[in-house]
């Protein structure tokens, strides 16, 4: 009679396929307050690209500073915020390139607004990002992102969604950082995923779910 409340259409199909009775998986992704309003996007004039967390390997920070190098554009930018292990060597990488900036830690309030003024947001992760608090923020602020295809992240975003990258494969990351010059596509997209994202976080009645469990 045991049943499992999980975050994620990937979590309830990765326990299905080790055995476990899909009907008694139930999804009820993290609460995010819902945007009363649709914010203003518009890529014009934004030229950087964000990553915010943890600077570790398993964040793959490295290849994605490796993929910056390999990026053709005057004056588009790579803003890497967050801290960790990693924090010195990336700061030696960092002063060797003028399009990319390492700013440390910062607090919430500096965050989103950092968020609000990005062309997109950006993840290289290595592992498993199962409810994405960084995407799903900037999804409801009506920003795309670039992410890998790995884990459950692409359940929040529409489908065949076109800044999303096979794992590993860096070039296609290339490619993808490239196609975000396109001001028309990025303000298509940008209105993409905040529908989506209100309408997929809007279609679970998450406090029910919630309190269904806690009892």
């Amino acid at each position: 009679n045991l049943e499992i409340l999980v975050t994620t259409e990937f979590h309830k199909e990765y326990l299905s396929k080790l055995g476990v009775n899909s009907k008694k998986i139930h999804i009820s992704p993290n609460m995010f307050p819902l945007a009363k309003t649709k914010p203003t996007y518009s890529p014009l004039k934004r030229n950087s690209i964000l990553y915010a967390g943890r600077l570790s390997t398993e964040k793959g920070l490295f290849e994605l500073i490796n993929v910056w190098k390999e990026i053709n554009a005057k004056n588009y930018k790579l803003i890497i915020a967050g801290d960790g292990p990693l924090k010195e060597e990336i700061a030696k990488l960092v002063n060797q390139l003028n399009s990319v900036e390492l700013i440390g830690f910062v607090p919430q309030d500096k965050l989103y607004e950092l968020m609000r003024t990005c062309r997109a947001v950006i993840s290289a992760t290595k592992v498993y990002e199962n409810h994405p608090t960084l995407l799903t923020e900037a999804s409801l602020m009506g920003v795309p992102s670039i992410f890998p295809n790995f884990g459950g992240m692409k359940y929040f975003f529409p489908e065949n969604y076109p800044l999303m990258f096979n794992q590993y494969n860096y070039q296609e990351l290339i490619s993808i950082v490239e196609m975000t010059k396109d001001d028309t596509l990025m303000e298509r997209l940008g209105a993409d995923v905040y529908n989506h994202i209100q309408n997929h976080l809007s279609s679970y009645n998450l406090e029910e779910t919630f309190n269904r469990f806690m009892k």
